[in-house]
């Protein structure tokens, strides 16, 4: 049994932050409990995105005043994010769209000159599906070309963390890359990167899904040992459309394109050998116009999680997750997703799923949402959901509060009857 955690700091904190947010000024009466799906953003956020577009222009390309001075705001939010992240370096950063788009090009740009017949690549069946499909894809686009990649799939134990006997099984001679995630998006379970990658032999490459342990817990690049790392910025207090790839320096001579244009994706053509010349990272993979103002609302979440601490952010949402959970463990017809989830006190990260015997995850969330409490429902995206299938997921921020937790038991047990 989960114990509560209170601290007069935590409610300081809440308090703080949820001042920084316009919605929950705008709309007090709503209690936003899907920040897995996409964040809040703060009022920093919106202001940067703002100010962008009240005096637009373009980067890499003007050499006027206006297109300078954005063009060394782009410049550093990449170094910072390099710097939150413990990147060795902003050339390791590459701007996307999101973590589906950065899985995507780590395919296109590694994988499909890299892999070669009879090698296999490992994914695990619970991840969401933007760390499966695009393997799954780049499969097809290797088959057209007479190359046979074997794509293998490892599980989770029945606390939701990646099991790692079934993951060791599978590693052969032929495996060159598995895919993980650092808090599964339904289970909300953190995986001891580091400690897997203790008992993977090298030159097998880690590609990390960080979407949800961004903005939670410090993430260190140097200390989980991976080679690729993605995340989306919306989950993060950034805008939608714009995310990360970190790519370890050390794999940039593998990288080729995998898309060019206009911009700084590619440097010369040679019309004598009917080629190109690549250019280096971070350009390699940021062909055509970048989404500025993404960038710079990236710039202004990060900064804003700067402010506040990540070890404070975790202290935070550890113990309004904690409570969350003892509040829901006093139903008696509800069950955790996974059913072993939280039977230890540990790993709370700000994410529960969980569902009731004889409801639907539809009526419950439609039920919520006549309270005007939004939550998840349904199958939140994963593989191959299993056990995850029609579920509720509850997912907390920092703007979140014990009062709506509350708010949130006594809807619950009204339903419940």
């Amino acid at each position: 049994m989960f114990q509560s955690v209170s601290t007069s700091k935590n409610l300081a904190l809440d308090v703080r932050v949820r001042d920084a947010f316009p919605v929950f000024r705008d709309h007090p009466a709503t209690i936003y409990f899907d920040s897995a799906a996409t964040t809040q953003k703060p009022l920093s956020v919106i202001q940067a995105v703002n100010r962008y577009h009240c005096r637009a222009v373009n980067i890499g390309r003007g050499s006027y005043p206006w297109a300078v001075e954005v063009d060394e705001q782009v410049r550093a939010v990449r170094e910072n994010v390099a710097r939150f992240l413990h990147a060795h370096s902003a050339t390791e950063v590459v701007f996307t769209s999101g973590a589906t788009d950065s899985f995507n090009r780590i395919c296109l740009s590694w994988g499909l000159a890299n892999l070669h017949n009879g090698d296999e690549v490992l994914l695990c069946a619970a991840d969401h599906k933007s760390c499966t499909l695009p393997w799954l894809n780049l499969k097809r686009l290797l088959l057209r070309l007479g190359i046979t990649v074997k794509i293998l799939f490892y599980g989770v134990d029945e606390a939701g963390s990646i099991d790692r006997y079934d993951l060791l099984s599978k590693i052969t001679t032929r495996t060159r890359l598995v895919v993980m995630t650092h808090i599964n998006n339904v289970y909300g379970h953190l995986n001891d990167i580091a400690a897997i990658r203790a008992m993977l032999p090298h030159p097998i490459l880690l590609a990390l899904d960080a979407s949800q342990s961004i903005g939670h817990i410090d993430v260190n690049v140097q200390h989980l040992g991976v080679d690729f790392l993605a995340f989306s910025g919306h989950k993060m207090f950034a805008s939608t459309g714009i995310g990360v790839l970190w790519v370890d320096q050390q794999w940039h001579s593998q990288l080729h394109p995998s898309m060019v244009g206009g911009g700084s994706g590619s440097s010369s053509i040679h019309p004598q050998t009917d080629d190109f010349d690549s250019a280096t990272m971070p350009d390699l993979l940021e062909a055509g116009t970048q989404n500025i103002a993404g960038i710079l609302s990236l710039g202004a979440a990060t900064a804003f999680l700067q402010s506040i601490g990540m070890e404070a952010i975790h202290t935070a949402l550890s113990a309004l997750t904690t409570y969350l959970v003892t509040q829901l463990q006093t139903l008696d017809q509800l069950t955790f997703v996974p059913h072993k989830r939280f039977e230890k006190p540990e790993n709370a990260y700000g994410l529960v799923s969980f569902r009731f015997e004889g409801l639907s995850s539809r009526e419950v969330g439609s039920f919520l949402e006549q309270h005007h409490i939004f939550v998840r429902t349904g199958d939140h995206c994963m593989s191959i959901p299993g056990e995850s299938e029609d579920s509720l997921r509850v997912s907390l921020h920092l703007y979140n509060t014990r009062d709506e937790i509350d708010r949130l038991l006594q809807v619950l047990q009204y339903l419940l009857g």
